[in-house]
């Protein structure tokens, strides 16, 4: 019987204070959080609520055998606890009910990997950490923001302890790796790598309007026909309802698709569930970063143009120097710098036609987006003073 593994990561990064506003902060809290507090009632009353409501109706009406993995990120976690406790609690419920499965990531969603070995390992401490305490789940399997992925990330995960890891490997994955299946990096004995399905991902992603959405039935019965043993779906939580009041095409595809994949003789499995039922056909050779948003490469989104290399390059300079200050404030306030949107908001490309929240760049240009956060690494540095050198 095909399996379907389906994914949502549930994120709002945090918004930065205007570069006039920092001259007046006595802590190092750059985040702005009245335009956080008003995304997350706009995000609760327009998607977040609605799809907790539709994934627990149709997880109890299907007796359990309909079954999903959320990624609650760290940042939305800290802004439920902030400003919507109610929030929270209405996903702790949905997770007790069971048929749903928590999964690991570094806690600020941040490019960490790509520079610090030693702050990428304490993001995902806090993550598990923070998902124990408030859900009491420990996760089995880890996806780096974005979906980043090669080799040594799999390896990375695996010293982790995780049992798999999922990656993207987009339209021109390596010889030999296609959607559908599990695969094992080349220098792991034992972690497994779930391919997300870009396609099947892609019809129902929230840039997908309602009359864009296929049928259910009809979407079930290609994931059947497809011949594939495992198909990853990996969505943002958007996708399940929109994000300007909840779309009434997109509610009725969700509420008729547990039954039609039941019809097409589909069955729903979280990622533990998949590592744990399907074998690693074969191990191979990732060296090339891949990602969702990029799966060709990384050096567009958050890398591709020089503003963003000297802002990360800036942020890294300061590790040795925030570490030794031994500020818990200060530590947090530099490690949530790192956040991939901070870095995607710089990228100078058009905006995509239709957008997610998390695509839609809150300051309306990319010159805004460089100088709050270059305003901000300011403030870090002279914070730490005499102890920073720049070399």
């Amino acid at each position: 019987m095909s399996a379907v593994c389906l994914c949502f990561e549930v994120h709002l990064a945090s918004r930065l204070l205007p570069c006039d506003s920092l001259a007046a902060l006595d802590e190092m809290d750059f985040d702005d959080h009245a335009a956080s507090a008003k995304l997350l009632d706009r995000m609760a009353a327009a998607c977040y609520l609605p799809a907790n409501r539709l994934l627990g109706e149709e997880i109890a009406a299907s007796g359990g055998r309909f079954r999903i993995a959320l990624s609650v990120s760290g940042p939305l976690i800290s802004q439920m606890e902030r400003h919507r406790p109610d929030l929270l609690r209405s996903f702790q419920e949905l997770c007790v009910g069971g048929g749903v499965e928590l999964l690991a990531a570094p806690w600020h969603r941040s490019l960490s990997f790509l520079h610090s070995n030693r702050e990428f390992d304490r993001q995902v401490d806090l993550q598990l950490e923070a998902l124990e305490k408030r859900f009491q789940i420990r996760p089995r399997v880890f996806h780096n923001a974005e979906l980043i992925y090669n080799d040594s990330i799999a390896a990375k995960a695996e010293t982790m302890g995780f049992d798999g890891v999922l990656a993207d490997f987009g339209a021109t994955p390596p010889d030999g790796v296609a959607a559908g299946y599990l695969y094992r990096a080349p220098e792991t004995a034992r972690i497994k790598t779930l391919a997300r399905h870009g396609g099947f991902s892609a019809e129902l992603g929230c840039r997908a309007g309602a009359g864009a959405y296929p049928e259910a039935a009809d979407f079930a019965g290609r994931i059947a026909a497809s011949g594939s043993g495992l198909t990853v779906v990996f969505l943002r939580y958007e996708a399940l309802a929109g994000i300007d009041g909840a779309d009434p095409g997109k509610l009725r595809f969700w509420q008729s698709l547990p039954q039609a994949a039941d019809d097409a003789g589909l069955q729903w499995v979280t990622p533990s569930e998949a590592v744990d039922l399907y074998d690693a056909i074969h191990p191979y050779p990732c060296a090339k970063l891949t990602g969702w948003t990029d799966p060709d490469g990384l050096s567009s989104p958050w890398e591709g143009n020089p503003t963003q290399i000297a802002a990360m390059e800036r942020i890294h300079r300061m590790e040795k120097a925030i570490h030794a200050a031994r500020d818990a404030g200060l530590l947090d306030a530099w490690a949530g710098l790192q956040a991939v949107q901070h870095f995607h908001w710089m990228a100078e490309r058009p905006a995509p036609a239709i957008e997610c929240t998390e695509d839609a760049n809150p300051y309306g240009s990319p010159a805004e987006a460089r100088d709050r956060l270059m305003a901000a690494l300011d403030c870090l540095e002279s914070r730490l003073g005499a102890s920073f050198q720049v070399v």
